[in-house]
């Protein structure tokens, strides 16, 4: 349940590689937001694209920090310590804040209406214990005891097989400090083929987006063919699938075994 005063929020999302990712969080934010968003803060991850992203629709100011190369250097980003320093930064005057992966957004009208105080996107096959940075909502006032970066430096926890990521320890943080945590679980978006729903398939998630403008050494969860099949269904927001579209994944597909093959063939040659 909503708080007896009508929360308001503070959106924040980080912007790397592709800006269609956040211009299409930003649009979302305008068709399905209200008033009850006073504002959407965006960092530059990218340390170079402030000047684009001041100018997208509804932005109240776009943050930058200094590189944190000790995360850089072990993990090949500074996502965590970037949404630290941006909670640490930002003055506050709303009751809430609202994290968003850039690539994250609402699909939807009626999502802050299903908001409860503290909402965490889960971890796929976390069993509701590790959470995910793309989609959260908590109280400004439980930021001091919030730090996206537990955990991250560690990067493997021996005991439970996990990988440490971004955000992965923000649930057990805010349950030790006595909120009422909800997790919100994952449910396959498009016919299983690509992408999270969450918020009860109010809220999508398309995960690894900005690997498809980042180096080549962050692309191996991608393919450029599919990921543009993907960003014209999202832009148009279409969330199912036509039988031309199973066609031409199934191209694809069969095109980058063909090339994986011919590749390792080549090689032992």
């Amino acid at each position: 349940m909503l708080p007896a005063k009508a929360p308001t929020y503070t959106v924040i999302s980080c912007h790397f590689g592709d800006l269609f990712w956040i211009s299409h969080l930003a649009r979302s934010l305008q068709d399905w937001g209200d008033l009850r968003i006073h504002d959407f803060v965006v960092v530059d991850q990218s340390r170079e694209s402030s000047e684009v992203l001041s100018q997208l629709p509804g932005v109240s100011q776009v943050l930058s920090f200094d590189y944190d190369e000790e995360q850089i250097s072990l993990g090949g980003h500074d996502h965590p310590g970037s949404l630290d320093k941006a909670l640490a930064t930002w003055h506050f005057t709303t009751s809430h804040v609202i994290i968003f992966d850039s690539d994250a957004f609402p699909i939807m009208d009626g999502w802050l209406d299903d908001l409860s105080d503290v909402v965490l996107a889960e971890l796929p096959d976390s069993g509701g214990e590790l959470s995910h940075p793309c989609f959260m909502v908590f109280p400004v006032e439980a930021i001091p005891k919030i730090s996206f970066s537990e955990g991250f430096l560690d990067r493997h926890d021996h005991l439970t097989r996990f990988r440490f990521d971004t955000g992965r320890m923000v649930a057990k943080q805010l349950r030790s400090e006595g909120y009422t945590v909800v997790m919100s679980e994952a449910e396959r978006g498009f016919n299983g083929f690509r992408g999270d729903l969450y918020l009860a398939g109010k809220v999508y998630h398309h995960g690894h987006a900005s690997h498809t403008a980042a180096p080549m050494h962050l692309r191996i969860f991608t393919s450029a063919k599919t990921e543009e099949l993907w960003r014209k269904k999202i832009a148009r927001r279409q969330w199912g699938l036509s039988p031309l579209d199973y066609l031409m994944l199934g191209y694809h597909y069969l095109s980058r075994r063909i090339a994986s093959k011919l590749r390792k063939g080549r090689g032992k040659g």
